[in-house]
């Protein structure tokens, strides 16, 4: 029986439904330091700080995840992952009754050791539906990505509505915790082994000239997408002489674009190659963002942001696939590695536009996203995904 991409087995199933419950986390941080901050008091820089630490510890999870893997076993370290981010979210719910010259170091603990789990659990999870899914991996890590950009869609929605209520912000953290629990709880029961490694188990995995390359192409998308969602609502803004509320929503068109995209994306993957997607996807946000560029009307610039979304969805997931199908298997550690490269970018784009900004301004500077979509697909076209790629089965080791 044919597999679809949205899970009909329930190892799927259950890793969509965890991967939009990370999501709520790690595409949702800025609405709960939102919170966090007016209950603490803490200036903009300390938020900042907060900030660059949960990059940091994206790094760390992007660089431990194959190694805990090697040693530990894929599906034991899902387990400590989830099991770190449950407590992590539940510490920052409790921030607030430490004493106040601990606040701040414990919400920045409880932050880091968050992040890391969910790098970790994201890493693993993907390797594991590439492996699952053979062929169709792309289609499957496609849809499991467009669960997390509900998740990171909804959960700013769900602490804004909570906020007002007497239950508050913090049940709607809670909520996240034992949705996480039970799904995790559910996946433990299951009687298919999640694996320990791919390929080569352990030790170093010589990379391919052609995954750099590869790499930077991701990397290049990522980056668009970045200095898309980091300035899109200050772009309107000086373009459209909208109102803050109003920049605000632009982004949430973004992320419902990219919510759109990944789920057409999950069933077309399963029809087209992965570079003819990456390359018309590229191609749609440049014409979108050309619509843009070029327009002061709210209603054409939100439309456009929707599209841009749209054409961005696909380069994380279908990247991702393409890097593990260059180097021929290895998934966790291949994924280990980009994730970690893309964790790098994400600090470098939007404070570079940033910079450019300041000499020729927001409009002129913003030029870098379809600039940057255009190197990608360069390289796609230069370094292509090979045609016959099967993932090695996982190498389930004792104990």
């Amino acid at each position: 029986m044919r597999r679809r991409p949205w899970g009909d087995d329930a190892p799927t199933v259950l890793i969509n439904l965890q991967m939009a419950l990370m999501a709520c986390y790690l595409m949702g941080l800025g609405a709960l330091l939102v919170f966090i901050r007016g209950e603490l008091g803490l200036s903009l820089t300390m938020v900042g700080a907060i900030g660059s630490v949960s990059a940091m510890a994206g790094v760390a999870g992007s660089w431990l995840a194959p190694r805990l893997a090697a040693r530990r076993g894929r599906s034991a370290v899902i387990s400590a992952a989830v099991a770190t981010c449950c407590g992590g979210l539940l510490t920052l719910t409790a921030a607030s009754a430490f004493p106040p010259r601990l606040t701040v170091i414990v919400t920045m603990v409880a932050v880091a050791s968050t992040t890391l789990a969910g790098f970790v659990w994201t890493i693993l999870a993907s390797a594991y539906l590439l492996e699952h899914h053979g062929r169709r991996g792309p289609a499957s890590l496609t849809a499991a990505n467009a669960w997390a950009a509900f998740g990171g869609t909804a959960m700013p929605l769900l602490l804004g509505v909570l906020a007002g209520t007497a239950l508050g912000w913090r049940s709607g953290v809670i909520a996240v915790v034992v949705g996480m629990v039970a799904v995790e709880a559910a996946r433990r029961r299951l009687p298919e082994s999640f694996g320990r490694m791919s390929g080569i188990a352990a030790g170093r995995v010589q990379m391919p000239r052609r995954y750099w390359w590869g790499l930077a192409g991701v990397v290049l998308g990522s980056q668009a997408e970045f200095t898309l969602a980091f300035w899109g609502a200050e772009f309107a803004r000086e373009r459209t002489d909208i109102g803050l509320a109003g920049a605000a929503a632009m982004i949430g068109a973004v992320n419902g674009g990219i919510l759109l995209g990944r789920a057409v994306v999950a069933r077309l993957a399963d029809r087209f190659a992965v570079d003819v997607l990456l390359r018309s996807s590229l191609l749609v946000t440049i014409a979108a963002f050309t619509l843009l560029w070029t327009t002061r009307s709210p209603v054409v610039a939100a439309v456009a942001m929707v599209a841009c979304g749209v054409g961005l969805a696909a380069n994380w997931p279908l990247g991702c696939s393409r890097m593990v199908a260059i180097v021929g298997g290895h998934s966790d550690r291949v994924l280990g590695t980009t994730f970690l490269a893309n964790a790098l970018s994400a600090g470098i784009a939007p404070f570079a536009l940033g910079v450019l900004a300041e000499r020729v301004g927001i409009h002129g500077a913003f030029l870098v996203v379809p600039v940057l979509c255009a190197g990608a697909i360069a390289i796609i076209v230069a370094v292509p995904t090979p045609r016959a790629h099967v993932v090695p089965p996982t190498v389930v080791l004792p104990g």
